[in-house]
């Protein structure tokens, strides 16, 4: 609740406007509850890491790179990658390694949802960890 009024000095004229206590409280409120919806529950971690598990079981980076597409969120403008290609032509996979990392770094998630987020987070592991596995 919002009240305003004058002041009258001297010299001049003040306007003061003040704010009620209640009003900061709905604010504070309202931040809390954004707040609870971009985190993500336990049982929601629990079965994204349920439906990544076939990536992590991958026989190498081209088989986790094709199968990409089944697990990756609707409009992320991700390609379904062609396995035998990435097999013969080991560029190819390079190339598609570093447009998955593109997409899927965490610092590149601006305005996702919180389960966007974390699944972003999650295959960008994977991969990662796929990507370190053949270089060695």
């Amino acid at each position: 609740m919002k009240h305003s009024g004058r002041l009258f000095s001297e010299d001049s004229e003040v306007e003061v406007i003040v704010l009620s206590d209640t009003e900061g409280e709905t604010s504070a409120k309202e931040e809390k509850d954004a707040n609870e919806q971009d985190v993500l529950s336990q049982e929601e971690m629990y079965k994204i890491d349920e439906s990544l598990q076939e990536l992590t079981y991958t026989i190498n980076l081209a088989h986790t790179l094709s199968n990409l597409h089944k697990h990756i969120w609707r409009n992320s403008n991700w390609d379904e990658a062609d396995f035998l290609t990435m097999v013969i032509n080991k560029a190819e996979t390079k190339r598609i390694y570093r447009k998955a990392m593109v997409l899927l770094h965490p610092d590149k998630q601006f305005g996702a949802s919180a389960k966007q987020k974390y699944l972003a987070e999650q295959i960008f592991k994977i991969v990662r960890s796929k990507w370190e596995e053949e270089q060695k």
